[in-house]
């Protein structure tokens, strides 16, 4: 039957269903069709179950609604802040949040396995490792958390959630009241302030539950005083250090044999990760490295082709934000704690900084043009391939469609504005980490930014084997990266890695390659033949352990000069015997120095393989503490000074001999221990409590207390988009 007719046989039925619909909605409101039409929905169909009750459809998509409203609230960062009491929070964080940019920031998974491979926590690496192995179910994992907690009496109070969300809120969202937050985050999600109030009380209550079962107390007042009689110690001491650079001679020719041993004994070993055994990270492996092609637009180039902002749009600016020129000042200048009076700045004390914010945002708004179309030109040739499933080479194919090399000319052309292209070397992460430009790069990502590097050294040449990083967006080979702004130089850039060679174990000395960075001459001059020689590195490493050798000679020889003379004249006549150029000995004293534990020590070398770009500040302190570790060995058991003496210490650890005057211990305080105990006392129940948050919030564990069963119901996702930031923050 032809619908128009349908619809004139049955228009009185219509009528009739129409004015019952009606009248029911007005009568039982919005809430009560919800309900209405969820009796006949999939929303009771079951997911899972669990002793006490049933996970269904709307449960479960309650619980995505929940966490939406959790992390709008900073729900993340709630419970990232609690990681100076225990694990549990950070743990909480990374199962019901894995989305979030700060919680991929954290790197929790790392830190936590360093941690346990240093002896920082008693936890053994393979727990950590079956922790973050599990799936991550977010909606499932809450939802039970929030019945196991509720089961155990564990409930937060409205009014504690309020009082705590007021004291947090102005931190988290700065420049804002928590009222001001809170109403926010009620007009985008339609919730009421009950609602929300109630939710963030869930997420405490989960929280304090989490906390309370793994919480040892097992800290005892002798392991609080000896930690504090250690850490609080200190000693002073007097030295003169002979170091090993001034004995290094380059044009010293080194015989191939040494060569060869010294490669042999270190070649699979990556430079830069030092051990007991290997103090100084002699290495010749060699490490992962990325090729980048680079596009460079410098901002200055920009603001000569943006057209100068005119009189009448810096008055309209003006007048459409006078709020922004208006300030607060004393009524009377000599009583500046007493009543204010608003004024407002006149436009033409404030025509200098609208013209430069005004054109600040039209070479933004330039640059990003630019930039739009640089990606539109080069990522064309990936409309004709599945980018998900294509390979290395068939990406680098639809790449060269329209190469980096033309769209510059044609950008170039186009808006008058040079645009720079090249390609760096191979750059491993410290080569990265020292290239003044690149390291600067920050990408944007959600509402934070990661480092560039971070980005390109986790990509993989097979794509489809790419494992997914918590907080860093997936990106495949020649697919662009940015645009970004730089740090320190004023310009934008977007990159794409055109190149990746993994870790590998090198065959021979002979290998060298290309470790130039971003060469923009107008803006940094750099190297652009710097290189890498690995028979050159191990040469000079070879140069270096002899000019070792000679240190420690020349050390021995000032022992024995202040042994038969004193000191003073010991150190007058061993500088006019020895002649090092401008240096010279010179007694040093240092003061309040401190020791650090061995399994600090170790979690500053590993450190050094994750965080590059501090490797050299790391490296410094670890030599101290190789120093301080040798001078504290002198002190004699019980006793608060060596006295004056006429030490040598070899240059074993820290590549410097020295010839110690004395050494004084400088015990902690009963005034050191008041101040610490507490804080002491926390960090411990922290790292003896740690294998307790992995086993009781381990996703498994928490299925196994429950007795969840998951019903093989297929669970219909919500499409809509992820709740907005609030507004203004």
């Amino acid at each position: 039957m032809h619908f128009a007719k349908w619809m004139r046989k049955n228009s009185k039925k219509i009528m009739v269903f129409v004015v019952i619909f009606s009248m029911l909605s007005f009568v039982i409101g919005y809430t009560g069709l919800q309900l209405f039409f969820s009796i006949f929905s999939g929303d009771r169909e079951v997911v899972g179950t669990y002793d006490g009750g049933k996970l269904r459809v709307r449960e479960y998509r309650n619980a995505q609604d929940e966490l939406r409203l959790l992390q709008m609230l900073g729900g993340d960062r709630v419970l990232l802040a609690q990681g100076q009491q225990g694990l549990a929070g950070p743990l909480m964080a990374y199962l019901l949040f894995p989305d979030s940019s700060f919680v991929g920031e954290v790197e929790l998974p790392t830190g936590l396995k360093q941690a346990a491979q240093s002896g920082q926590i008693p936890v053994s690496v393979d727990l950590i490792e079956a922790f973050f192995a599990e799936r991550l179910q977010p909606e499932v994992t809450w939802h039970l958390l929030k019945a196991e907690a509720a089961n155990a009496g564990s409930r937060v109070s409205d009014a504690m959630a309020r009082e705590l969300l007021e004291q947090i809120l102005p931190q988290l969202f700065q420049g804002f009241d928590a009222g001001q937050a809170i109403n926010s985050i009620v007009a985008q999600t339609h919730v009421t302030e009950s609602q929300l109030v109630r939710t963030f009380a869930d997420l405490l209550g989960v929280l304090f539950y989490a906390g309370n079962v793994t919480d040892s107390q097992a800290v005892t007042l002798p392991q609080i005083q000896a930690s504090i009689g250690r850490n609080q110690e200190r000693f002073d001491a007097e030295f003169v250090r002979i170091p090993a650079a001034w004995f290094v001679d380059p044009n010293i020719i080194v015989e191939p044999g040494q060569l060869e041993m010294q490669f042999e004994a270190f070649k699979t070993v990556l430079p830069g990760t030092p051990t007991e055994d290997n103090p100084f990270g002699y290495g010749y492996k060699l490490p992962k490295r990325v090729q980048l092609e680079y596009m460079v637009v410098l901002l200055d180039d920009v603001r000569k082709q943006i057209e100068r902002p005119s009189a009448e749009a810096m008055e309209d600016f003006y007048s459409r934000n006078i709020e922004a020129f208006r300030y607060q000042e004393p009524a009377d200048p000599n009583d500046p704690e007493g009543q204010q009076v608003t004024k407002t700045r006149t436009f033409a004390e404030s025509l200098p900084d609208i013209r430069s914010y005004l054109e600040q945002e039209r070479v933004q708004r330039l640059a990003n043009q630019i930039f739009n179309e640089a990606r539109t030109l080069t990522e064309r040739g990936f409309t004709a391939i599945n980018v998900e499933t294509a390979d290395f080479d068939q990406l680098q194919a639809a790449a060269g469609d329209y190469d980096y090399e033309q769209a510059a000319a044609t950008l170039s052309g186009r808006y008058n504005v040079p645009v720079q292209i090249g390609k760096t070397g191979t750059l491993s992460a410290a080569d990265f980490a020292q290239d003044s430009i690149l390291r600067g790069l920050r990408l944007p990502h959600g509402t934070t930014s990661v480092p560039l590097s971070d980005v390109v050294f986790a990509v993989q040449r097979d794509s489809k084997d790419m494992p997914r990083r918590i907080g860093v967006p997936t990106v495949r080979p020649w697919e662009n990266i940015g645009p970004m702004a730089g740090q320190v130089s004023r310009l934008m850039a977007m990159v794409r890695v055109t190149e990746i060679y993994e870790q590998a174990v090198p065959e021979t000395m002979d290998v060298a390659y290309s470790v130039a960075g971003m060469i923009l001459p107008t803006v940094q001059p750099q190297d652009n033949e710097a290189k890498v020689s690995l028979a050159e590195q191990v040469a000079a490493d070879v140069r270096l352990l002899k000019a070792m050798e000679t240190a420690q000679e020349q050390a021995q020889r000032l022992a024995s000069l202040v042994q038969e003379h004193g000191w003073d004249e010991g150190i007058e006549a061993f500088n006019a015997e020895f002649d090092a150029g401008e240096a010279e000995a010179a007694l040093e004293t240092v003061r309040g120095q401190t020791r650090i534990s061995k399994a600090d020590m170790e979690m500053m070398r590993r450190l050094m393989t994750t965080s590059p770009v501090n490797a050299a500040f790391i490296q410094v302190r670890l030599n101290e503490a190789g120093r301080n570790d040798m001078l504290y060995a002198l002190l004699p058991d019980s006793e608060k000074t060596t006295g004056v003496i006429h030490e040598m210490l070899g240059v074993n650890k820290v590549q410097t001999a020295f010839v110690v005057r004395s050494v004084t211990r400088v015990p902690a305080t009963e005034a050191d221990y008041l101040e610490n105990k507490v804080n002491t006392a926390f960090q411990l129940s922290m790292i003896d409590s740690a294998g307790l948050a992995l086993r009781h919030l381990k996703p498994g564990n928490l299925f196994e207390r429950m007795n969840y069963v998951s019903v093989q119901t297929p669970v219909v996702e919500v499409d809509e988009p992820a709740l907005p930031p609030v507004e203004g923050f």
